[in-house]
């Protein structure tokens, strides 16, 4: 047993911290809903560390912990309330490949940077419809606009927000 404890010297709290937003994130990407996504990383990072578990560089944990929680959503998968997720290897390969190393977290900077940038009303509408939950109807009324120019004005600012963001992580 105190060879298990020596082989296990990390830091758990730097681990979790490290890679529980983006393992939230790639299992959110699975098609986990919010509380199932928690409840899964939560378990991934209490099963990885009850086996000897030595962190290597950011990638091959960051790819460990990934596994380990494709798995455990799988066996979550076999119980009927969680049938019907998508296709989990396909997904997995364009998280990675889209969210690399770090787990979303320079798309995640980028995109706060790029909505830092919006003029005019478009902070605003996005604000209101993403953070608050605002109706279309309620921002129509609040900007004088039909819900159908809510609707292409949030089509817009999105557009112009991907291709900020792309820019920002190209750089």
């Amino acid at each position: 047993m105190p060879e298990r404890r020596e082989a296990r010297s990390l830091d758990v709290t730097a681990l979790v911290r490290r890679h529980q937003a983006g393992l939230w994130r790639f299992l959110r990407a699975l098609g986990c809903d919010a509380r199932l996504a928690e409840e899964l990383a939560q378990d991934t990072f209490v099963a990885v560390l009850q086996r000897p578990f030595e962190a290597r560089d950011e990638r091959a944990t960051a790819a460990y912990l990934r596994t380990a929680a494709k798995h455990l959503l799988l066996k979550a998968k076999r119980r009927p309330r969680h049938r019907g997720l998508n296709d989990l290897d396909v997904i997995e390969s364009a998280f990675v490949e889209d969210c690399g190393e770090d787990g979303g977290d320079a798309l995640v900077e980028a995109l706060r940077t790029c909505v830092s940038t919006l003029e005019g009303g478009s902070q605003a509408l996005l604000q209101g419809h993403y953070r608050d939950g605002t109706s279309r109807a309620e921002l129509a009324r609040r900007f004088a606009l039909s819900e159908d120019g809510i609707k292409s004005w949030l089509r817009r600012v999105r557009a112009a927000l991907r291709l900020c963001v792309e820019r920002k992580v190209k750089a």
